[in-house]
């Protein structure tokens, strides 16, 4: 099950697998990917994710624009290294339609750029060498650092970070369903938030401070299930409920 973040948040602990670049003194390529389902239509700029505060050196922040905004429903990524070296874009969909979105941010080092559902949105350089983000304190997932803006009516799913750009075959597998595990490139760290809400890669620890339980985006399970299962509802639970009988010879 996704997470609701209706005026709720989650924190991610500080960790070594959520830095992004590859040490202080270079520059390095990351991706973070994340779903989200939104109907939001309040008229303040809503946090996705916020690693620092906006527009720090250094930091990492993700919001929707609201509806009193020039581009309501639009996201807005900045990321700044230490050295001040920045880059910021903006996407072209609002995603506040009450679809299930898949979003990429990927950095090759030199470019980061915005995928939607798998479609290039935006493109942008950083200013400079954006050298290592490494922020002394927590993500938090549907609220700023300073604990201000929350999200509303906004849920969140399968959120990755790896320490490559991700290409477009890769990309296109998650928009179209594939676990973040399953891509053929080991992510840093991997919050699929279900129930249990535990971080599988690196053991990160995760605090739930009130979201929901929400239906879950449509997943392909693992290739040890039935494949090409959507990885929700009662048709998972049925094709999971076959695979374990036929697989402990149970008619």
């Amino acid at each position: 099950m996704a997470r609701n973040f209706n005026a709720d948040y989650i924190t991610i602990a500080d960790h070594v697998a959520l830095n992004m670049g590859d040490d202080v003194d270079s520059s390095g390529p990351f991706s973070v990917v994340f779903w989200i389902r939104s109907w939001a239509t309040v008229s303040m700029s809503m946090y996705i994710v916020s690693w620092g505060v906006w527009s720090a050196s250094p930091s990492f922040n993700i919001i929707t624009y609201g509806t009193a905004g020039s581009l309501p429903g639009r996201m807005i990524l900045r990321a700044e290294a230490a050295n001040s070296a920045a880059a910021q874009l903006i996407t072209d969909t609002a995603i506040n339609d009450g679809a299930w979105h898949h979003v990429v941010f990927a950095f090759d080092g030199t470019t980061m750029r915005a995928y939607i559902d798998g479609t290039v949105e935006a493109t942008t350089a950083s200013k400079a060498t954006l050298d290592h983000i490494d922020v002394a304190g927590d993500w938090r997932l549907g609220t700023q650092s300073a604990l201000g803006n929350y999200l509303y009516d906004t849920e969140l799913a399968e959120w990755a970070k790896w320490d490559v750009a991700l290409n477009t075959e890769q990309i296109t597998a998650l928009a179209n369903g594939v676990r973040p595990p399953e891509i053929g490139t080991r992510p840093a760290w991997y919050l699929p938030l279900l129930a249990g809400l535990e971080e599988e890669i690196a053991a990160i620890a995760v605090t739930n401070y009130g979201t929901t339980v929400a239906e879950h985006p449509p997943l392909i399970v693992p290739a040890a299930g039935p494949a090409q299962v959507p990885w929700h509802g009662p048709l998972w639970q049925a094709a999971w409920a076959q695979a374990i009988n036929t697989h402990v010879g149970v008619a």
